[in-house]
């Protein structure tokens, strides 16, 4: 035959190849120590924003002599039996924002692209409104917006619930603003970030509901907890306070989501344009397609999904996860430079002012009210009264009462 017939009839089979499936083979108090290094990270990346997100509430709540300063002023204030009122203007303008929200709510369309199915459009449309109504994501929306307004930031957590149905059901619901650490990242929505840490307190009942099979475990690590090296090596860097109670008894769980990246490969060949994707193979199965002519690989970038669960030094769960995405949203109403902050923190001078201002106003009548002139009717000339009469010195200054004799 011809060369070039030879080449056409000449092929190579690649023959099976194997996936592989990567397994945790790090050691507990490693994989602990990890976590709370995050978790370090991430709250130290937001700790002036949730500061700040805490006063804005309490502005809103109601509590706006709260700060330590604003505290002394207050304390000082009442012991001289001088006022120190609220005129709480943020509440009104935070729920006029949500109401204007609530009644201009939009909703979720698909509309076919050129060339594209209306039908299925119409199909997608009719599903996703019944699957955000069955949630009552119209009424988590508009607490997400709150957040948002409030302290800058809310936290949609999109997941798939199998608890009543076998099958799944779809949730959009909001999650406590505060209750979630993102790790550093740049973009609005933190779909840049390499994860996440949720904090929830959880009672030892729960805990063992959740965790049976380490439940043992935690209760000894726990009850010896300070003598724990992991504890005395974090004890100078974390509130541990802030993640044990054991008055109550309680205990925060912090739950890590996190990117975990590794190189992979596409085969492509060079005279079909075909590709294969060999996310998952072995070096050597990938290696083998080199005897093949005309197929090349390209590298790239991936990154898998692990969560991990731990409470106080005790390591509850930690698994890959079969999804890249993250079942968490964050959306901010400001972020720039790794801060965030809402409407009410533009306001909060403006807001203390008030409150002083007619503080400082009731006390000066209260004051006014208990001391005055009392003067005799002939202590001041005709024309000099009609004078200051006339310039309304009397009535705007002091009170003038006449004493008949």
């Amino acid at each position: 035959k011809e060369p070039s017939d030879i080449t056409k009839s000449h092929t190579h089979e690649v023959g099976d190849y194997t996936i592989i499936t990567p397994e945790i083979k790090e050691d507990e108090n490693a994989i602990v120590n990890d976590v709370l290094v995050d978790y370090v990270e991430a709250y130290e990346a937001g700790k002036a924003s949730f500061n700040m997100g805490y006063i804005c509430e309490d502005m809103y709540g109601n509590k706006q002599w709260n700060t330590s300063e604003l505290r002394k002023i207050k304390t000082k204030l009442e012991g001289e039996d001088r006022a120190a009122i609220t005129i709480n203007e943020i509440e009104n303008g935070v729920d006029s924002l949500a109401g204007y929200q609530s009644q201009n709510r939009m909703d979720i369309f698909y509309s076919p692209t050129e060339g594209g199915d209306q039908r299925k459009s119409d199909v997608l449309n009719i599903i996703t409104k019944h699957d955000l109504e069955q949630c009552d994501y119209p009424h988590e929306e508009s607490k997400i917006f709150e957040d948002m307004q409030l302290v800058g930031i809310g936290e949609i957590h999109p997941y798939i619930d199998y608890n009543d149905n076998e099958n799944g059901k779809i949730i959009v619901e909001r999650f406590k603003w505060d209750e979630v650490k993102w790790l550093p990242h740049s973009k609005d929505d933190a779909s840049d970030s390499d994860g996440y840490i949720k904090e929830k307190w959880f009672t030892e009942a729960k805990i063992k509901g959740m965790w049976n099979e380490k439940f043992d475990k935690f209760q000894a690590e726990m009850q010896n907890i300070e003598q724990s090296m992991l504890y005395m090596e974090w004890q100078k860097k974390l509130d541990w306070q802030n993640l044990i109670d054991k008055n109550l008894p309680k205990y925060k769980v912090l739950d890590r989501w996190r990117k975990e990246y590794y190189k992979s490969y596409i085969i492509r060949s060079s005279e079909t344009g075909e590709r294969i994707d060999a996310k998952g193979w072995s070096t050597k199965d990938v290696n083998r397609t080199k005897s093949i002519k005309g197929l090349f690989k390209i590298a790239k970038t991936n990154y898998r999904l692990r969560r991990t669960a731990i409470c106080g030094v005790t390591l509850l769960e930690d698994e890959y996860l079969d999804q890249d995405y993250f079942q968490m949203i964050a959306v901010y109403a400001k972020y720039r430079d790794g801060a965030f902050r809402g409407k009410v923190e533009i306001v909060l001078e403006a807001q203390v002012l008030l409150n002083k201002s007619y503080s400082l106003f009731i006390d000066i009548i209260q004051k006014m009210s208990g001391w005055g002139w009392w003067v005799e009717r002939s202590m001041f000339s005709e024309r000099e009264y009609k004078k200051w009469k006339r310039q309304r010195i009397f009535e705007e200054l002091y009170t003038v009462l006449t004493v008949k004799k």
